[in-house]
Formats: structure tokens, C-alpha cells, sequence
């Protein structure tokens, strides 16, 4: 494997981090349909499939909170708010410590494959 350009790193790791810059998913999208850089364009992808796999567990998690919120009149609700809450964080946390680790491990090695989406992105994305 050949050394990665400055405009390389700079882009894979805006790919990886642009959830921690606050614009999230739109900039990987964009690297992967308007850069033809290989490297680039697997880093990005891998990125948007962590993120989306991330946007729709917090969806999910969202509305077993906003379930366990409605039901806590009854007390039923109360475990699935803690659950759902602390599932939340772990998850959220977890998203900007793989992003970080994300953008080093494909800064010196060129294409990072995220542990658990990896094989969903690579199955669903061509």
C-alpha cells in the first residue's frame, strides 16, 4: 500500500469525524458519490453505514423512551426508561469513540472496516 496525500487524510478523517463536527451523515455521502478516490470512497462509505446504523438505533431507542415515558404512570414504564436511556448514552458514546478510533486506524493503515456494520454496509452498498 502506497502512502495516503494530505488530501487523503484530511478527507477520510472529515469522512470519520463529521459526526463530532456536527454536520454527520451529509458529508461521507458526498465524499462517496463525488470523489472517485479509492480510499476516500471506502473510508466514506464506511462512515455513512456506522452513522446511519447509528441514526437508527437511536430511532428505535427514541421511541422505546418515548413508550416507557407514556407507561411510567403505571410504573411499567419506569425500567424501560432507564434501559432505553442508559442504551442511549452507551451507544452514543460508543459512536464517537469508534469514530475516533475510525479516523486513526485509517490514517495508518488506509481503509478502516467498523467492527459491527461493516458487513451490513459492504452487503447493502456496493
Amino acid at each position: 500500500m502506497e502512502e495516503l496525500t494530505t488530501k487523503q487524510k484530511v478527507m477520510i478523517a472529515l469522512s470519520h469525524l463529521s459526526v463530532l463536527l456536527g454536520i454527520g451523515i451529509i458529508l461521507p455521502i458526498i465524499f462517496y458519490f463525488v470523489i472517485d478516490d479509492y480510499e476516500i470512497k471506502q473510508n466514506a462509505k464506511e462512515a455513512a453505514g456506522f452513522q446511519i446504523c447509528i441514526i437508527i438505533a437511536d430511532a428505535i431507542l427514541g421511541v422505546l423512551l418515548a413508550i416507557g415515558w407514556g407507561l411510567s404512570f403505571i410504573l411499567i414504564g419506569i425500567p424501560i426508561v432507564i434501559v432505553a436511556g442508559i442504551c442511549l448514552f452507551v451507544i452514543n458514546v460508543g459512536a464517537v469513540v469508534f469514530a475516533i478510533i475510525a479516523t486513526i486506524k485509517s490514517l495508518k493503515a488506509g481503509i478502516y472496516y467498523y467492527p459491527v456494520t461493516s458487513k451490513i454496509v459492504n452487503n447493502v452498498i456496493k
